[in-house]
Parts: structure tokens; sequence; C-alpha cells
């Protein structure tokens, strides 16, 4: 008989022992963070909601940079002279480049940097073609390659020149 008192004592003190091995943590953790913490012993925060923005604001979030800095203007009507085949002679050039100064790259000027900064290149290349007597589809194939070379220039930014 004493042998299965203490067994009973034995199973006793072994299901206390379970029973505040279980009570403790739980206890411990429900204290430190309140109902906000998940009770596994260990103080885990609540998750936060993420916020998608629409496809609204991220139209408005998206890094607008199609500008250009001209600083010469004869050496920028030469450079895409040649290379949309427009065929403008020298004096053209010349003459187109004063036009463009005097009468469209004026709201355009940067007084810090002596130089013309353009935000819009469709405003401008809308500006640009009746300046230099370009037709529509012209306009619209300079605006085009403009921008593609904008993104030549802003992949090719951090490579060492080529000589």
């Amino acid at each position: 008989m004493e042998r299965r008192t203490a067994i009973r004592a034995f199973i006793i003190l072994l299901a206390l022992l379970l029973v505040g091995v279980t009570l403790v943590p739980v206890m411990s953790a429900s204290d430190e963070k309140g109902e906000s913490s998940i009770t596994i012993g260990i103080d885990v925060p609540e998750p936060e909601p993420t916020v998608v923005p629409s496809d609204e604001t991220l139209q408005s979030l998206r890094e607008k940079d199609d500008g250009v800095i001209i600083d010469d203007t004869i050496t920028y009507l030469t450079y895409w002279n040649e290379r949309m085949k427009w065929d403008l002679s020298e004096e053209e050039i010349k003459r187109c480049s004063q036009n463009l100064e005097e009468n469209i790259l004026v709201r355009y000027y940067d007084a810090d940097h002596d130089s013309y900064h353009i935000n819009d290149l469709d405003a401008f290349g809308e500006a640009l073609g009746p300046a230099l007597g370009l037709n529509n589809e012209q306009t619209v194939a300079f605006v085009q390659t403009h921008r593609e070379q904008l993104v030549i220039d802003h992949q090719n930014y951090h490579l060492p020149p080529r000589w």
C-alpha cells in the first residue's frame, strides 16, 4: 500500500510540474504586451498591414526624368541634324539656333548653370518641329529617337568613356 501511495504522489507531483511548466510561459507572455502578442513564450509583435498604392498613385510616384540639358544649341542641332538626316545647312542651323534661343528655349533657361533644362520632350518637340521646318512625322520621330537616346545615356552613365 505504501508503494501505491508513493506512485500516486509521484504522479500528482509530475502532473503539477507539467501544469507549472505550461502555465509559467503563458502567464509571463501575456503580462508583457497584453492582447496584441502571440502567446508562444516569445514576444512577437502583431503584423501590420502593408498599404499597396493604386495605379494612379504609382503613376505619380514614378520618377519622370526625360530631362535634357542643352549647353550649346548649335552643337545640339548639328548632332540631331546628322542623326535624323534633316539636311539642314550650317547657316540654317545657326539661324535656327538663334531662333530657338530667342523664342523657344527662353522659358527653359537655367541662369545658375547657364544652360537650358527641358523637362517635357513632347512639348519641346512640338515647339521645335515648326521652328526647324519639320513635318509632324519628323517631329514625332525626333521625340521618340530622343527618348531612346536618353535611355541609352542613362544606362551608360557610369561606364568609363571609350576612346
